[in-house]
């Protein structure tokens, strides 16, 4: 028997996500990351770079069950997305990630229009990430924060 409370999850729409979508392009061309750009309909990628695109994901999952207060909530929200569409761009679908973030976004007061806010000023404080205009790696290649890095400011959006 299927719980109808899945059924009837809040997805985010779609005008939002090819917002979002854009500006985790613009990331990727930034930091050098626009050979993991698909541009076919679909493709593999590695095993390493899906464990790590999978590896970041529940990171950012466990950081949102986790959350104790709102803002840490929102910043999980918008860091699941951020890793989700990437992860849509680089294999040219979207993903079983989408229901995730839906179905934990459905147990906050969070609308679209909110997490779009939101994300852009993540995606702001990604960018900032940037050092020297270079982007820094971790060894197994997520990309850490250089030295011009500011922490977004999400809760001036919860306020």
């Amino acid at each position: 028997m299927v719980n109808a409370e899945i059924i009837n999850l809040r997805k985010m729409d779609m005008r939002y996500l090819e917002k979002m979508k854009k500006l985790v392009k613009e990331f990727y061309v930034a930091f050098g990351q626009e050979k993991y750009l698909n541009k076919e309909v679909y493709r593999e990628i590695s095993v390493e770079r899906m464990k790590l695109r999978n590896k970041l994901f529940d990171e950012e999952l466990k950081e949102f069950l986790e959350a104790e207060t709102d803002v840490e909530k929102l910043d999980a929200i918008c860091d699941m997305y951020y890793i989700a569409i990437g992860t849509t761009l680089e294999l040219g679908i979207y993903g079983n990630q989408f229901f995730v973030i839906d179905y934990y976004k459905q147990r906050t007061w969070f609308n679209d229009e909110l997490i779009m806010e939101a994300f852009e000023e993540v995606h702001r404080s990604n960018m900032s990430k940037l050092e020297n205009g270079k982007a820094i790696f971790r060894e197994d290649g997520k990309i850490l924060k250089g030295k011009n890095y500011f922490r977004p400011n999400l809760k001036k959006f919860i306020e």
